[in-house]
C-alpha cells in the first residue's frame, strides 16, 4: 500500500503541472501510472519551449515493457524490433507525451538498451527507406561520440541517435565542442545557434557527459544539443534570451511541481529555424529534492 501511495503522490505532481499549462493530460499520467509501478524508478517529465505538451520518460527492465510496447501500434512494434537487432535487449527508455489538440492521443518513443554499431543501424534505417548518408555524414562529424541508443519515435516516423560526448577534461570540452560545431554546420544550424552552444557548452559540461542527438526526420536531419543536470538559472535564463515572454513563470511551475533544484536535462535543437527549438526535462520523486 506504501508503494501505491507514493505513486500516486508522483503522478499528482504531474497531473498538477497539465493544471498549470492548460493541458489535458489525463490520458498521459493514467498510461504513465501503468507502465510504471516502482517508486524507486527515475522518472522524467519534460516539456518544451512552447509549454503545451508534457511527456513523461521512464527506464523500464526487460520484464517490464509489455504494457508500453502495448501502447505501439504494428508498424511501431516492427520498428522496435528491427532496431533492437537481435541483441541482448536490458530494458527501454520509454517515452509518452501528449499532443496538442487531441487530448485522447499519446506520441510514443522507444529506445532499446544495448550495444549500438553505426553502420549496424544505419543499414537498419536503410530498411526503413531512410537515405542514411546524410545521417552518416553528421554523425562521423561527431567524431568521439559513442553511439549508445537508437530511438523510434511514433510521430514521423521519426528516429533519433544518441551519442555521449566525454567532458571530463578541458581538452575534451574542447573536442566536443568543436565536433559540435562542425556537425551545427552540417545541418545548416545558423551563425548564432553555433555561437550559443560553443558559449554554452563548456559551462553546462563541466566534468560530465554531453550529448548529441542526430534526429531523423521527414524533413531531414536535424542535430540536437542535451546537457545534464543544469541549474535552473542557466535554464530560466536560455529561455529569456531565446523567448521571453512568461517562460520563466512557467520553468518555475515546473520546478516546483517536481521539487528539484535542477533540470535534468536541456535540449536545444539546432537547425535553419531561429531561435532554435528547446526541450526541458526535470526528475521527479514522491519526497525531497532531485
Amino acid at each position: 500500500m506504501e508503494d501505491v501511495a507514493t505513486l500516486a503522490h508522483v503522478f499528482g505532481r504531474i497531473a498538477a503541472l497539465g493544471v498549470a499549462y492548460r493541458i489535458d493530460i489525463q490520458r498521459l499520467v493514467q498510461r504513465a501510472s501503468v507502465l510504471v509501478r516502482d517508486p524507486a524508478r527515475m522518472l522524467l517529465v519534460a516539456v518544451p519551449h512552447a509549454f503545451d505538451r508534457v511527456a513523461v520518460m521512464a527506464e523500464l527492465k526487460k520484464a517490464e515493457m509489455v504494457p508500453a510496447l502495448a501502447l505501439c501500434d504494428g508498424d511501431q512494434l516492427a520498428r522496435v524490433d528491427t532496431l533492437a537487432g537481435g541483441a541482448d535487449t536490458t530494458g527501454a527508455v520509454i517515452e509518452l507525451e501528449s499532443v496538442p489538440g487531441a487530448p485522447d492521443q499519446l506520441a510514443v518513443s522507444v529506445q532499446a538498451l544495448g550495444r549500438r554499431a553505426l553502420d549496424s543501424d544505419l543499414a537498419r534505417l536503410a530498411r526503413f527507406g531512410v537515405a542514411v548518408e546524410p545521417v552518416r555524414e553528421v554523425a562521423n562529424a561527431l567524431g568521439s561520440g559513442r553511439l549508445i541508443g537508437v530511438t523510434d519515435h511514433s510521430a514521423g516516423p521519426a528516429w533519433t541517435l544518441h551519442f555521449s560526448q566525454p567532458n571530463a577534461t578541458p581538452a575534451q570540452r574542447d573536442i566536443a565542442r568543436a565536433h559540435l560545431d562542425r556537425a551545427a554546420e552540417l545541418v545548416g544550424a545558423t551563425p548564432a545557434q553555433r555561437h550559443m552552444v560553443a558559449g554554452l557548452h563548456d559551462v553546462l559540461a563541466a566534468g560530465r557527459e554531453s550529448f548529441a542527438l542526430v534526429k531523423v526526420r521527414p524533413s531531414g536531419v536535424q542535430l540536437a544539443v542535451l546537457w545534464g543536470l543544469v541549474p535552473w538559472e542557466h535554464v530560466v535564463r536560455m529561455m529569456l534570451q531565446l523567448y521571453a515572454g512568461d517562460s520563466a513563470k512557467k520553468l518555475g511551475e515546473l520546478a516546483g511541481a517536481v521539487d528539484s533544484d535542477v533540470a535534468a536535462m536541456v535540449e536545444v535543437t539546432l537547425g535553419g529555424a531561429a531561435p532554435p527549438a528547446m526541450r526541458v526535462a526535470a526528475q521527479v520523486r514522491a519526497g525531497g529534492k532531485s
